[in-house]
């Protein structure tokens, strides 16, 4: 070229391997040595841009240029530019997919090997057996797992955790090359794994080994980050079961929620209980929970059984199993629920309270029954309720009882009976011995009337009788009030075969003594006792006064977790022998017991319900314990006020009294009112006086709505006609008097009742009386002092009285 002129021409090198900074570097031509500001070379410090099929490989090799990439022969470092790693499924132990996403900044020639390293099992678990592993993905078949082995595979190394890809046909720089393989995640919770990617092997020139250094990839964000795996936990777990009897078979209803699926994958878990003591079940590897077998041992407590199916997290999933309950009492057991082959921690199971039999609430495998060790029935009253309707002396009042047991009685051969305390004075209305039954199942039970009892206690007999038919004769025992059994009796050889009940009888406390009565017949040996029961009269129970029990004998099987309601009408007593047992209460009530024969229930205390206690009555509340059966209030005034129409002296007065009483006045029972000072009723004692509104009332001289006046003492006294009603309610009545010419002020005016009688039964003989403690109770006609002091109409206004 001529001198000074610019020469421009190019030439290509193929880059090192190695990282370098750009080179210094002089120019020379032919022995022509340049100064050194002639050959001085500008460094460009700019980025290069990326030209595809211009610079480099095919691809561009100056993807992603830096400051200074221009410079003459820089050269970076081999690296994967690109290098994500991301996963399916975070769950543990489920089979997962990892995907990774590479990019060098070098071509990887034929051979070279790229290794995936730290995909760490912090539980110690296998992600895949070591060897050979398939790979997916669009760019798997650029990999193998040896130089000669097929494509899209890799070899794993389950004790490295390391992955090992060998470059099938060349990787070209600047390319993006995706894969992905699979395994198995760890059993329990951990974080990302640290992914490391490395290559070495790579020829470029005349290098052989060119190596990419170990790099930390890039993980993927949250639950996709490369072997995260969230931690296993039970949420929720309960368990119900179906029943809580002895020896019943019981079905036990599991829910279980976890935090993560189970199932999911290649992993089963296999749930564990644990706890369940007492079960009379069998140890067996074949126990039913749903469609699988578990294993059961009843020495544990433990049942086993796989989760078959794959379930989602965060939903409850239920697993029904069968086990027998003990044979005797038994507080529940705790229950833990655990799930194997996952690190799931041992949880407590909430028990679900199941209502049976009107039993409160009952835990799983907790058993109500005879205690252990002692002999007996599991049967009992799993309800047992009592109450009354009043608790007004001398009223009739309604005991009702309802009842539940956990086990069939059966019809006839067994007997309920309801203990009264000995000491409770109580009347009931008898047929025979038969208290007559009333409420929803009254038709359910039968007393005495058809039930006989046979104790053929002269046995049987050697006879030549003519006949085949002999009379059996009954003959009460001392002090029952049994009558009218009778039949017959066949012989064969002069032995007793059979009878026939042909009269039922009735009123038979205890089994009656059977004579056996024939002709030319000597006695033998003494029979066995036999029970025989007649037709079934139904409605009715067999009262014992002398023991206060009432019998209920079914007439049908008794069904279990029934409840059967009936009642029985008694009379409460007016007076007791020894007094009231308080000024308000004549008699508390006492433990009413319950049990049951045939199938034995042992005797036991029934609670007491409000709920059959009149709510209309004065004075009568629960709170004070009127509800409990024979508790009787002491008969007392609920009313007793009096009025007048006029204060004027030597008026006409017309005086109304209005009383009520918690007692049932018996007819006869005598009224007196009494302290009337100053009044002139007539000049005449003892003389009827007109009663206005007083037709239940009748004079000592046996007119109907009169009183009889004592003007002596000032007392009106009457009679009740018939007895006045038992619910509290008032009676009014009126009568005319003069009013004292001198001025007076209010009369102490008082008022009782006396000659109150009982039933016909308990305390007939015993008289209640309506005074103060300082009455004369004995005295025909009251003293100023005696009854109770009444109280003065203040509501009622004179009017029309002038300056009233």
């Amino acid at each position: 070229s001529s001198l000074s002129s610019m020469t421009v021409f190019t030439f290509n090198l193929t880059n090192g391997a190695v990282a370098q900074p750009s080179p210094f570097f002089t120019l020379s031509a032919s022995g022509v040595r340049f100064s050194a500001a002639a050959y001085s070379v500008s460094k460009d410090p700019s980025a290069l841009s990326d030209t595809a099929g211009v610079y480099g490989s095919s691809m561009g090799a100056m993807f992603g240029g830096a400051t200074r990439d221009a410079e003459i022969l820089r050269i970076q470092a081999p690296a994967f530019r690109t290098r994500s790693v991301w996963q399916d499924v975070s769950w543990p132990g489920a089979s997962n997919t990892i995907r990774i996403m590479l990019m060098a900044n070098i071509d990887l020639s034929q051979g070279a090997i790229i290794m995936v390293s730290s995909l760490d099992y912090q539980d110690g678990s296998s992600g895949a057996p070591s060897g050979t592993i398939a790979l997916g993905g669009p760019d798997a078949s650029s990999f193998s797992s040896a130089p000669s082995a097929p494509n899209s595979t890799g070899t794993w190394d389950d004790v490295a955790k390391v992955l090992t890809l060998y470059v099938q046909s060349g990787l070209l720089a600047g390319a993006t090359y995706s894969f992905s393989f699979g395994l198995v995640n760890p059993r329990c919770g951990q974080p990302a794994s640290p992914v490391c990617v490395r290559a070495r092997g790579i020829a470029v020139g005349c290098a052989s080994n060119v190596v990419i250094p170990r790099r930390a990839m890039d993980p993927a964000a949250d639950i996709h980050a490369p072997l995260l795996v969230q931690s296993p936990s039970i949420n929720f777990a309960s368990l119900v079961h179906s029943t809580p009897f002895a020896s019943a078979l019981n079905q036990l209803t599991l829910t279980v929620q976890s935090s993560v699926p189970l199932n999911f994958g290649l992993l089963a878990p296999m749930l564990t209980l644990s706890g369940l003591n007492g079960s009379s079940t069998p140890s067996t590897s074949a126990l039913a929970v749903g469609a699988v077998n578990g294993t059961w041992s009843r020495e544990t407590g433990t049942l086993v059984f796989p989760i078959s199916s794959q379930t989602q997290q965060g939903v409850n999933y239920t697993y029904i199993f069968t086990l027998r309950n003990s044979a005797c009492n038994q507080a529940p057991p705790t229950v833990s629920v655990q799930l194997s082959n996952l690190c799931f921690q041992l949880r407590a199971v909430a028990p679900v309270p199941f209502v049976a039999c009107n039993l409160n609430g009952t835990s799983p495998l907790e058993v109500v029954g005879a205690p252990c060790g002692q002999a007996g029935s599991s049967a009992l009253f799993t309800q047992k309720v009592i109450g009354q309707s009043t608790p007004y002396p001398g009223c009739e009042n309604q005991i009702t009882l309802s009842f539940t047991v956990n086990v069939p009685l059966p019809a006839v051969a067994s007997v309920v009976v309801v203990d009264f305390a000995d000491s409770v004075a109580m009347d009931v209305s008898l047929l025979n011995d038969n208290a007559v039954l009333g409420d929803l199942y009254s038709g359910t039970f039968f007393g005495s009337t058809s039930v006989i009892g046979l104790n053929i206690a002269d046995g049987g007999f050697n006879c030549t009788c003519p006949g085949s038919k002999n009379a059996l004769v009954f003959t009460p025992a001392a002090g029952d009030g049994g009558s009218g059994a009778a039949g017959t009796y066949s012989l064969v050889n002069g032995v007793v075969t059979s009878w026939t009940i042909t009269s039922g009888g009735s009123g038979y406390l205890v089994p009656p003594v059977v004579s056996l009565s024939g002709t030319v017949c000597t006695r033998a040996a003494s029979l066995t006792p036999l029970m025989s029961y007649g037709s079934a009269s139904t409605g009715y129970g067999q009262w014992n006064a002398n023991t206060r029990t009432l019998s209920l004998r079914p007439a049908v099987d008794l069904v279990p977790c029934t409840s059967y309601t009936v009642s029985i009408t008694v009379t409460n007593p007016v007076a007791l022998p020894g007094g009231a047992t308080s000024v308000s209460v004549l008699q508390e009530a006492q433990a009413v017991t319950i049990a049951a024969t045939g199938v034995p229930i042992p005797s036991t205390e029934m609670a007491y319900s409000a709920q059959w206690l009149r709510s209309d009555l004065v004075g009568v509340s629960a709170a004070q314990g009127d509800h409990r059966p024979m508790r009787v209030q002491a008969p007392r005034f609920l009313v007793k006020t009096i009025a007048q129409t006029s204060p004027f002296p030597g008026a006409d007065n017309t005086l109304t009294v209005t009383f009520a009483t918690n007692v049932a006045v018996s007819a006869g029972a005598r009224i007196a009112v009494s302290n009337l000072v100053g009044a002139m009723g007539t000049v005449a004692t003892r003389t009827d006086l007109t009663l206005t509104s007083g037709s239940a009332f009748i004079s000592e001289l046996s007119s109907s709505s009169y009183g009889t006046w004592y003007d002596c003492e000032k007392a009106l006294v009457m009679f009740a006609q018939a007895n006045l009603n038992c619910n509290g309610g008032s009676y009014s009545f009126s009568f005319a008097v003069k009013n004292p010419v001198t001025p007076q002020p209010c009369a102490p005016v008082r008022i009782n009742v006396t000659g109150i009688t009982g039933s016909a039964g308990y305390g007939a003989g015993l008289q209640a009386q309506l005074t103060d403690a300082a009455s004369t109770r004995s005295a025909w006609l009251p003293t100023p002092s005696a009854g109770v002091l009444m109280d003065h109409d203040m509501a009622t206004v004179l009017s029309g009285v002038q300056g009233a």
